[in-house]
């Protein structure tokens, strides 16, 4: 193991987050609503398990919103003109981000909404 070797791929890691942070809008709301999820997840009194269900979803969603940047970008690359194939490709990987975003919604209502009932 050359620990030269695992510098340099966090490096690059660290590199291509920074790059999507400061590129990309969408993965900048998302980011958004990790850092108030993580605020709300520790100011209400949610469980281990809770937060561990929480913190799964909301990284799903930004894996995948990453993931959607990444095959965004390659097809710009192999097609960078207008194509109708390209933009139902990028369509259908939207729709992922969408269906996961969606998911990840139903979950933390499930877990959040009875600690605000219990507020009022």
């Amino acid at each position: 193991m050359n620990i030269r070797k695992i510098i340099k791929s966090f490096k690059h890691a660290f590199h291509g987050f920074k790059r999507i942070i400061r590129e990309e809008n969408s993965f900048q709301f998302m980011l958004l609503f990790f850092i108030l999820l993580i605020i709300l997840m520790f100011y209400l009194p949610t469980t281990k398990i809770e937060k561990i269900i929480l913190l799964i979803m909301a990284l799903l969603v930004l894996s995948f919103e990453l993931l959607n940047t990444f095959f965004e970008r390659l097809l710009d690359f192999i097609h960078p003109n207008y194509n109708e194939v390209v933009r139902d490709l990028k369509d259908f990987l939207a729709a992922i981000v969408l269906l996961i975003s969606l998911m990840a919604l139903v979950v933390g209502l499930i877990i959040f909404l009875p600690y605000f009932r219990d507020m009022l």
